[in-house]
């Protein structure tokens, strides 16, 4: 059984944090379903008539694609954990362009991005309140609302790894002792957009509070990036991991991305400069 280590700890397994510094972005033309996974590359997707994003979002979706040669990408053979090196991944929705580094499908403490797959559930299965509770929670990052609604639906984060095929998220009897990667995040802002673009979840994240509810600023990482209109952000209690993911358009088109470091919240923004 792997052992998670407890949210906020050093959850680094040695080497330098400094690592992601020289991690390679390298882009391919064919298929995804064509190598094997954990390379990136990009993809055409599918067009089909335009859809509109909550009216939070600025500007209405200009194709509403089929993510489906990103979402079937192949299966991992072996699920690895690895929370020092860092990842990235970024996915064009019109144009199906997909790049990441080679270790955007590892799993990594998934910190406050877990708070997107409990309140997937949540929103679907939970009462009003709860319902009420977990958009406040996407907005300000609230533990306290996040265990409170993880203790109600415990296989929450499980089962929506479940629903949307996340391969490398998974939980381990807490939200705090959760794991997911780059990749996954991506996959599952994308399947919203595509599915739901409607969705509370997607307003949530474009009306994110500046400070969170711990005092941390909500600035950082792929926020940064031009375009962005949602954000969901993740750090450890002792500062030493971040990440983030994001989604918004860019001349017109609709993208999602998402990176994570081991290092502080402006080595993160830094390392999604240097790389996206």
């Amino acid at each position: 059984m792997i052992k998670s280590p407890a949210r906020g700890e050093d959850q680094r397994q040695g080497g330098s944090k400094f690592r992601w510094r020289y991690l390679p972005i390298l882009a391919s033309l064919v298929s995804l379903g064509a190598i094997g996974a954990i390379p990136f590359v990009a993809g055409q997707l599918e067009q089909q008539p335009a859809t509109e994003l909550p009216s939070a979002t600025a500007a209405a979706v200009t194709t509403s694609p089929s993510i489906t040669p990103f979402a079937q990408a192949p299966a991992l053979k072996k699920r690895t954990i690895d929370a020092e090196a860092a990842q990235a991944t970024y996915l064009n929705l019109a144009t199906g362009e997909h790049r990441g580094t080679y270790s955007e499908r590892f799993a990594r403490p998934a910190l406050s991005l877990s708070k997107l797959y409990i309140a997937d559930y949540v929103l679907k299965k939970g009462t009003k309140a709860q319902r009420e509770q977990a958009l406040v929670m996407l907005k300000n990052s609230d533990d306290a609302i996040a265990e409170t609604l993880f203790n109600a639906y415990p296989n929450s984060i499980t089962e929506t790894a479940k629903t949307y095929g996340l391969a490398s998220t998974f939980s381990e009897g807490r939200w705090g002792y959760s794991y997911t990667s780059s990749f996954d995040a991506v996959k599952y802002l994308a399947t919203v957009i595509e599915k739901e673009p409607s969705s509370p979840i997607l307003e949530a994240l474009s009306q994110a509070y500046p400070k969170a509810a711990d005092g941390t600023r909500q600035n950082f990482g792929t926020a940064v990036m031009e375009g962005v209109q949602g954000t969901k952000w993740g750090w450890s209690d002792d500062k030493t991991l971040h990440s983030s993911v994001s989604f918004g358009q860019q001349d017109g088109q609709w993208f999602v991305v998402a990176a994570a470091v081991s290092g502080s919240a402006a080595e993160l923004t830094e390392f999604v400069q240097a790389q996206l």
